[in-house]
């Protein structure tokens, strides 16, 4: 069985070109199922429109994709009905004056699960939300917005959760409990997550991050030359001609382990030549 066999996700020269200019091109990476994937870009290079694509939620027009083993050209509709989209401008748009039980009493009836009373407790219960249940969304503090909207788009349980914008209106701090929430969903509900960031040190606490242009890569760079460490994620793949480099030898990671760090394992890189020590 080869990688693109095997992979959960496996992205080949992925590109979206329209009359305007370059939205993204030659995204090229692999995800393996339960790891914590991060889309790390500056703003404008791509990375919402990449997500919607691997969530078969828009087109692209050169390359190939595979999301748990469909066709995302052929067969979009599959993978559409097997992800989940979250924290979407125009796409995932909440009705901000409505309190939460209305809208997750709607939302679990679409996904085919109890709407009512009972039905809304309980999961409001499974995700420690239940003080919240009488909260407009509107009044809602950014960190618990931006949960609840998680928890909409895990009604049905899907086995990609696509996230846009982690760091978007939040804390650093809240933006690192979301991803060891994510962490969570696997373990509790195997659901694989790749959400999107412009912020290196959120990034790097992935598992794995996909480097979506040269500023997101200087940016890397930069870091890691100040702190002496990669952080957690190793570097999955590049999009937009962004070339990974070697930063240093050997040094303490970000975490601050005693140990010897070897620099980011670049799985794929697109339309680049790499060295990696």
């Amino acid at each position: 069985m080869d990688q693109q066999d095997s992979a959960f996700v496996d992205v080949r020269n992925l590109g979206l070109k329209t009359p305007e200019g370059i939205v993204y091109e030659n995204a090229t990476f692999s995800l393996e199922e339960g790891k914590v994937c991060a889309l790390f870009g500056s703003e404008g290079c791509g990375k919402t429109s990449l997500l919607l694509a691997l969530g078969g939620r828009m087109k692209f027009n050169s390359g190939s994709a595979t999301v748990c083993g469909y066709d995302l050209k052929k067969e979009f509709k599959k993978v559409r009905a097997i992800s989940g989209v979250s924290v979407v401008e125009r796409v995932n748009d909440v009705p901000k004056y409505l309190r939460v039980r209305d809208i997750l009493a709607a939302e679990l009836s679409m996904a085919g699960r109890p709407g009512n009373k009972k039905g809304v407790a309980d999961y409001l219960d499974e995700w420690d939300f239940a003080d919240k249940v009488d909260t407009p969304y509107n009044k809602l503090a950014a960190r618990d917005r931006y949960l609840f909207e998680i928890m909409l788009a895990a009604t049905t349980v899907p086995k990609l959760l696509l996230v846009d914008e982690i760091q978007k209106g939040m804390t650093h701090h809240s933006s690192l409990e979301m991803i060891e929430l994510f962490r969570r969903l696997w373990q509790k509900k195997q659901i694989t997550t790749v959400f999107c960031t412009n912020e290196y040190e959120i990034a790097s606490e992935a598992d794995c991050m996909v480097v979506l242009d040269e500023d997101a890569e200087l940016q890397r760079e930069q870091v890691v030359k100040k702190t002496g460490g990669e952080g957690r994620a190793h570097v999955a793949g590049f999009a937009n001609n962004a070339e990974v480099k070697p930063v240093y030898e050997c040094a303490p990671n970000m975490l601050g382990a005693a140990e010897e760090a070897i620099p980011a394992e670049v799985v794929a890189v697109a339309n680049a030549e790499s060295e990696v020590c």
